[in-house]
C-alpha cells in the first residue's frame, strides 16, 4: 500500500464517524442510503485487507485483521441478500407487487443489520479506546516502510500448557531427567541436547522436564530462553539475567551483560534451557565463558533440529526424538478436538477415521495438532465456511447434499472429478455462491434452483460428458462472468444468454437445433465478451436468414479470443448443395471476427476458407491477430492468403489433407504476379519506379504444420521478403514433402529451431545460417545435414528397426559448433554407442552425448571430463532377446497404423 492509499483509508475512518454523528436514517426508507454507505465501507477497507498478503507476525494486528475480515464478509453477505430480494428478472407484475408489500419487514430487518454492521466496524477500528487506533496506524506503517519492519522471532514459554500425551513422552522425560541429574565429576557445566525434525515435540519434552518438581528441586536456578533462528545477543543475555532473578539495570551492550550473567550464575547450580537453537556459535562465541563459573551439576539443555549443532556444542548426551506411535497420536488428536466427556465419547466412534488422520500425519505431533485445530475451527465456524472443495472423491453425494443444507454462506464450491450425477435443489439457497465448478464429473442435469444464484460469477461445466441440457432460467444469473460448457453433450443453450451482460467468457456456445433455442444473434448483446468458442457450426444453415449481411460479432469490440468448431464434415453426403451454400454464407458473414480479435481458431471449417480470409484487405479486417490455428480443415484445396496479416506471430495448420502444394497464394501474392503483372509492369514508362517488394508474414515467429499428409511441394514467393522474424519451424507427419523451400533458407535469417518428425521424403537439411537446435524423429530418408554453422543442439529420435544405427550423415560432417547430441533409439543403437561399439568413433568427438531406449537403458558421455556412464549390460544373449522384442513391437505398430 502506498502513502496515498493509506491517507485515503485514514480519511475514511474520520469521515465515517462524522457521517454517523450527523445522519440517522429511517430503518425502512434509509436502507438504500445505508447500502451505499456499506459499499463505500467495503471499498475503503479492501486496501487494509491487503495486509494479509504481507509477512506481519504481530498477533494483535493479525487478530484485528481477522475480525475485520469476518465483519466485511458478513457485510458482503448482507449485500447479497439485498440484491437477491431486490431484483428478479422477468417477474410477473402481480407477483412483484406482493413481494414489495412483504419486503417492508425485510427492509426493516436489513436496515437494522446494516446499521449494526457499521457500528461493528467503528468498534473494530477504535475498540472503545484510542490506543488501538495506534495499532491501526502501526499496520499502515508496515506498508509505508516495509524495510523497517523487524523480524519477529518465534517465542516459547515453559509455562504454556502442552497438549502432548502418551507413554512415549513419559518414558522420554524420565530418561532425560535421569541424564540431567546424573553426576559428572569431570566438569561443572554439562551440555545435553534434544534433536529432531521440526514439529516432532522437542520443545514439549523440554517443557515437561523443565516443569517437573524433581528438576525444580535439583537446581537452584532454572532459566528458559527461546533462541530461534534470528536472535539478538543482547536480548538473549538480558533474558538469562532476568530468568536468573537479576536485573540488567538498563545495560545495552554485550560487554556489560556478559559480566552480569557471570556474577549471577557463579557458584550457582543452574539449569538453562536454550530452545530452538540454529547455530553452535551461540555456545562457542557467546555463552560458554559466562557460564563456566556455575556450580557442579549445572546443566545446559539445548533443543535443535540439527544433530551437528549438538556435536559442535560437545553435548554429553543427545536425545533423538521419535515419531509418535499411532495410539499416542490418536490420544493427542482427541485431546485437541474434544472439550468435555461427551465429546470424548463421540470421538471414540470416529477412531478409525482418526487413526487414518494420524497415519497421514506420519506420527508428527505438530501436524496432528494442526489438523486437530483445523477440525475444531471448522466445527466452531461450520455455518461460516465459504469454500467447499470435493475433488476426485467417490460416494460423497449424501455428504454434498448435507453440506448444501448447512453451509449457507458458501461462496466457492468445487465438485471436480467426482462421480456425482446430480446436485440437490438446496443449492438454490446458497445465495452467496460466486464460483461453482463441477467439471469432469458425472453430472447429468443441473437443478432449476441454480438459477436463483444471482451472485454467481463462474459456472464451470467443462468435461461433463453426460450433461445434455442446462436450466432454462440461466438468464437470471445476471452477474455471471464465465460460462464454460466445453466438452459437454449439450444439444443447445437456452434462450436469454444475451441478457448476461457481464459475461466475459463463453466456452461452448452450441448452435441451436431445428426446434430452436438460443439464436446466434444473442451473441451480439454480449458486449463484455473477451473469450468465445462456438461449437457445432455444422448446424449453421439453420441460422441462415435471407438478407443477413452483417456479423453478429460486429459490436463485440472487447473480444480477444474466438474459437469456431464445426465438428460435422460439410459434404454433399450430409447436406444438399443449397444447405452447404447457406452454411458458408453464415460463416462468411454472421461470424466474421471483429477487428479486436487477437487469437483465432477454426476447427473443421467447411469446404473452403471464409471469404474474409481471402479478402485483399485482410490486413485491415484482422489487424490484431497474433495467433491463428486452422485445425482439420480437411477439404480446403489451398491455404488462405495469410502473409499480409500485420500482427501474426504464431500460425498452426493441422490436417489440411486436400492441400498438395503451398504456393505464392499462401503468402498473399497472386500467381499472376510473376506472369501477367510482370509483363504489364514492363510496359510502364521507364521513369516509373516499381513499388518496393512487400514484407510478408512480417511478425511471424512460429510456424507449425501438422498432419499435412498430401503436401508434396512448398514454393516460396517470387518477389518480396517473407518470414524474416521466423524463430521456430515445426513439421510433423508431412510424409510427402521432398524439400524445404530455398526462399526459407535465404530469408528466414532468424530461424533458430527446426523440429521435424515423420517428414519421410525429405532428403536434405542444409544452408540454414542461424539454426541452433535441430530435432528429427520418426521415419526419415535424410541423406544430407550440412552447412549449419550455428548448430549447438541436435536431437535424434529413431524408433524403427530399419534405422538401428546412427545416421551416416552424422559422420560425414564435423559439426564443430555442436555442444550436445541427444538420441532416442533402440537398444541395438545403444549397444553400437558403447565404447567398443561401431558408432563410438563418431560419438567421442562431441562435447556431450546422451542416448536412451525407452526401456530404462541409457548412456551419458561428457568429453571434457572423460565421463562415460551407462547401465547397459553388454551381453549377446540379452541383446538377442531384446532385438526380437523390438522387432515384434515394430510389426505390431505397423499393423496398428494400417
Amino acid at each position: 500500500m502506498d502513502k496515498a492509499m493509506a491517507d485515503s483509508v485514514i480519511s475514511w475512518l474520520i469521515g465515517m464517524l462524522m457521517d454517523k454523528a450527523k445522519e440517522k436514517v429511517d430503518s425502512w426508507l434509509g436502507v438504500p442510503e445505508d447500502i451505499k454507505k456499506l459499499r463505500r465501507t467495503l471499498r475503503s477497507f479492501q486496501s487494509v485487507l491487503d495486509a494479509e498478503n504481507r509477512r506481519i507476525e504481530d498477533k494483535a494486528v493479525n487478530d484485528w485483521l481477522m475480525e475485520l475480515k469476518d465483519v466485511l464478509y458478513d457485510a458482503d453477505d448482507l449485500l447479497d441478500e439485498w440484491r437477491a430480494e431486490k431484483c428478479t428478472p422477468g417477474e410477473p407484475p402481480l407477483k412483484r407487487v406482493k413481494r414489495n408489500i412483504s419486503s417492508i419487514s425485510f427492509r426493516n430487518v436489513v436496515g437494522n443489520k446494516i446499521k449494526d454492521l457499521n457500528d461493528r466496524l467503528v468498534v473494530i477500528i477504535f475498540l472503545e479506546s484510542k490506543g488501538f487506533f495506534l495499532l491501526v496506524l502501526f499496520c499502515f506503517s508496515l506498508f509505508l516502510h516495509p524495510q523497517q519492519v523487524p523480524q519477529v522471532s518465534r517465542i516459547t514459554s515453559p509455562t504454556m500448557k502442552s497438549d502432548m500425551v502418551g507413554e512415549q513422552l513419559e518414558d522420554d522425560a524420565m530418561a532425560l531427567m535421569k541424564q540431567l541429574t546424573k553426576q559428572d565429576p569431570s566438569k561443572n557445566v554439562v551440555v545435553l541436547a534434544i534433536v529432531g525434525i521440526g514439529g516432532i515435540g522437542k520443545t514439549t519434552l523440554a517443557k515437561k522436564v523443565f516443569n517437573d518438581g524433581k528438576i525444580k528441586a535439583s537446581f537452584r536456578t532454572t532459566i528458559w530462553v527461546c533462541v530461534s533462528q534470528k536472535f539478538s545477543e543482547t536480548d538473549l543475555l538480558r533474558n538469562i539475567v532476568t530468568g536468573a532473578g537479576g536485573s540488567h539495570g538498563g545495560e545495552q551492550s554485550r560487554s556489560q551483560l556478559e559480566p552480569a550473567v557471570e556474577r549471577l550464575l557463579r557458584g550457582n547450580k543452574f539449569l538453562l534451557v536454550l530452545d530452538d537453537v540454529w547455530g553452535a556459535q551461540i555456545w562457542d562465541d557467546l555463552l560458554r565463558n559466562p557460564l563456566q563459573g556455575g556450580a557442579a551439576g549445572s546443566r545446559v539443555l539445548v533443543t535443535t533440529r540439527n544433530a551437528g549443532i549438538a556435536r559442535q556444542m560437545k553435548a554429553a548426551h543427545v536425545h533423538e526424538m521419535k515419531l509418535l506411535p499411532p495410539e499416542d497420536g490418536w490420544s493427542l488428536l482427541c485431546k485437541k478436538v474434544t472439550t468435555n466427556a461427551e465429546d470424548e465419547r463421540d470421538a471414540q466412534d470416529l477412531k478409525d477415521t482418526g487413526m487414518k488422520i494420524v497415519e497421514k500425519c506420519g506420527g508428527l505431533p505438530l501436524a496432528i495438532k494442526s489438523i486437530g485445530g483445523h477440525i475444531v475451527n471448522l466445527t466452531k465456524r461450520h455455518e461460516s465456511v465459504r469454500t467447499l472443495l470435493v475433488e476426485g472423491s467417490r460416494g460423497i453425494v449424501g455428504d454434498v447434499d448435507d453440506s448444501l443444507k448447512n453451509l449457507v454462506r458458501l461462496r466457492v464450491l468445487h465438485l471436480m472429478h467426482t462421480n456425482i450425477e446430480s446436485i440437490s435443489h438446496y443449492i438454490g439457497n446458497l445465495i452467496h455462491l460466486r464460483y461453482l465448478d463441477v467439471s469432469h464429473s458425472h453430472i447429468t442435469e443441473l437443478p432449476e434452483s441454480i438459477c436463483n444464484l444471482t451472485n454467481l460469477q463462474f459456472l464451470i461445466l467443462k468435461g461433463c460428458f453426460k450433461l445434455t441440457q442446462i436450466p432454462q432460467g440461466i438468464d437470471r444469473l445476471l452477474n455471471l462472468r464465465t460460462l464454460d460448457c466445453k466438452d459437454t453433450d449439450l444439444e443447445s443453450l437456452p434462450c436469454g444468454i444475451g441478457r448476461l451482460k457481464h459475461l466475459n467468457e463463453l466456452v461452448g456456445f452450441v448452435m441451436d437445433t431445428p426446434t430452436g433455442s438460443c439464436p446466434l444473434e444473442e451473441l451480439g448483446s454480449l458486449q463484455e465478451l473477451r473469450y468465445l468458442s462456438v461449437d457445432r457450426l455444422g448446424r449453421a444453415w439453420l441460422e441462415a436468414e435471407p438478407g443477413r449481411d452483417t456479423s453478429v460479432l460486429k459490436g463485440n469490440h472487447k473480444l480477444k479470443n474466438l474459437h469456431l468448431h464445426c465438428l460435422s464434415t460439410l459434404t454433399s453426403d450430409c447436406h444438399t448443395e443449397e444447405e452447404i451454400e447457406r452454411m458458408e454464407k453464415v460463416l462468411d458473414v454472421a461470424l466474421h471476427p471483429p477487428s479486436s480479435v487477437v487469437s483465432l481458431s477454426l476447427d473443421g471449417f467447411g469446404l473452403r476458407y471464409p471469404s474474409w480470409m481471402a479478402s485483399a484487405s485482410i490486413s485491415s479486417l484482422l489487424p490484431n491477430i497474433r495467433r491463428l490455428e486452422l485445425i482439420y480443415c480437411l477439404h480446403w484445396p489451398l491455404l488462405p492468403p495469410l502473409g499480409k496479416l500485420p500482427s501474426l506471430e504464431f500460425l498452426e495448420i493441422v490436417g489440411a489433407d486436400a492441400v498438395t502444394t503451398i504456393g505464392p497464394e499462401f503468402f498473399g501474392c497472386e500467381v499472376a504476379a510473376t506472369g501477367h503483372d510482370r509483363e504489364r509492369n514492363s510496359k510502364l514508362p521507364s521513369s516509373s519506379s516499381p513499388p518496393p517488394p512487400p514484407s510478408l508474414f512480417p511478425k511471424l515467429r512460429q510456424l507449425e504444420l501438422w498432419n499435412m499428409t498430401n503436401m508434396e511441394v512448398w514454393d516460396w514467393v517470387a518477389e518480396g521478403f517473407a518470414m524474416r522474424r521466423l524463430d521456430k519451424l515445426v513439421l510433423e507427419n508431412c510424409p510427402k514433402l521432398k524439400s524445404l523451400p530455398e526462399g526459407l533458407i535465404r530469408q528466414a535469417t532468424c530461424l533458430t529451431t527446426l523440429d521435424l518428425s515423420d517428414v519421410c521424403a525429405l532428403k536434405s537439411i542444409r544452408g540454414f545460417p542461424s539454426v541452433k537446435e535441430l530435432s528429427t524423429s520418426g521415419e526419415s530418408d535424410l541423406e544430407i545435414v550440412a552447412d549449419l554453422p550455428a548448430l549447438e543442439f541436435l536431437n535424434l529420435g529413431t524408433y524403427r528397426r530399419r534405422n538401428n544405427h546412427l545416421p551416416e550423415w552424422l559422420a560425414q560432417q564435423s559439426f564443430t559448433t555442436l555442444q550436445r547430441l541427444d538420441v532416442r533409439g533402440t537398444t541395438q543403437i545403444l549397444r553400437r554407442c558403447l565404447q567398443n561399439g561401431a558408432d563410438w568413433p563418431m560419438i567421442e568427438r562431441f562435447p556431450k552425448f546422451s542416448i536412451e531406449d525407452g526401456r530404462g537403458n541409457y548412456i551419458n558421455y561428457i568429453k571434457h571430463s572423460c565421463t562415460f556412464d551407462t547401465n547397459l549390460v553388454d551381453d549377446d544373449a540379452v541383446f538377442a532377446a531384446v532385438a526380437a522384442e523390438e522387432e515384434e513391437e515394430e510389426e505390431e505398430e505397423e499393423v496398428n497404423e494400417l
